[in-house]
């Protein structure tokens, strides 16, 4: 059986040979059919998946380090507010926590932690494995949304996260027709809800025989989340607390 690596690789080259789909994407930025997959899957207690992973090709696709500097560099002030909530919420490994101190304000101790142990603690992935603008993802992942969802769930079977944040209404739209999920607090209609509607609540979702918690959460960059009625974390933190009051 290939590993996800193996399969992307393959992939590619079948998107490569597309003519018809090469004359769709020439006046795209990119249509080198680039793609990334930082590790081959394994159980880990939290998982990420965004929509895709921009731009910026590293000279190896399984290397982590470009997302590792996203997290300590642009986006150093949502996910070190992820991680401070997680660890005040959940009682993972207090040990490992107590020697970094993660606080939203610590930015060394937390550039220690994401250098050192995030990628032990939680998996990370996009649904759209293609790098390139958006407008770009889409147009690929129209014309092979099956597989790339096939993947995923590959993923998912294989990292049994005990939380699944995601950072993209495509996840969300994938997950909730996929899964048996249902919000721990009522929500009407909740699949039927956009991103923004249910950014930071608590779902339980059954992955095969395992039950798990998925947190969908807006891309904490632009766009959406200035839909959002209050601050991006007062909704995170409350889904968190909904974890320790749930088990």
């Amino acid at each position: 059986m290939d590993t996800i690596s193996e399969a992307l690789d393959r992939k590619r080259k079948e998107l490569a040979s597309n003519t018809a789909l090469k004359k769709v994407l020439e006046k795209e930025k990119n249509n080198d059919f680039y793609y990334t997959c930082y590790e081959n899957p394994k159980e880990k207690p939290f998982m990420m998946v965004l929509q895709n992973p921009g731009f910026d090709k590293p000279e190896n696709e399984t290397d982590p380090q470009p997302f590792k500097n996203w997290i300590m560099g642009k986006q150093k002030k949502c996910f070190s507010k992820i991680i401070s909530l997680l660890r005040k919420y959940y009682p993972i490994e207090k040990a490992k926590y107590m020697k970094y101190n993660i606080l939203v304000d610590n930015y060394i101790k937390y550039n220690e932690y994401v250098e050192n142990d995030f990628f032990t603690d939680f998996y990370v992935t996009d649904l759209i494995k293609i790098r390139g603008s958006t407008r770009y993802a889409d147009i690929i992942y129209k014309y092979e949304k099956d597989f790339f969802n096939s993947i995923l769930e590959k993923e998912i079977f294989e990292v049994k996260p005990k939380i699944l944040f995601t950072f993209s209404s495509r996840t969300w739209d994938f997950l909730r027709s996929k899964y048996e999920i249902n919000p721990i607090k009522k929500i009407e209609n909740f699949k039927q809800s956009s991103i923004t509607d249910i950014h930071g609540h608590l779902f339980s979702i059954k992955l095969d025989r395992t039950q798990s918690y998925l947190i969908p959460l807006a891309f904490p960059s632009g766009g959406q989340t200035h839909y959002l009625r209050n601050s991006y974390f007062d909704y995170l933190e409350e889904g968190l607390k909904n974890i320790s009051f749930s088990k």
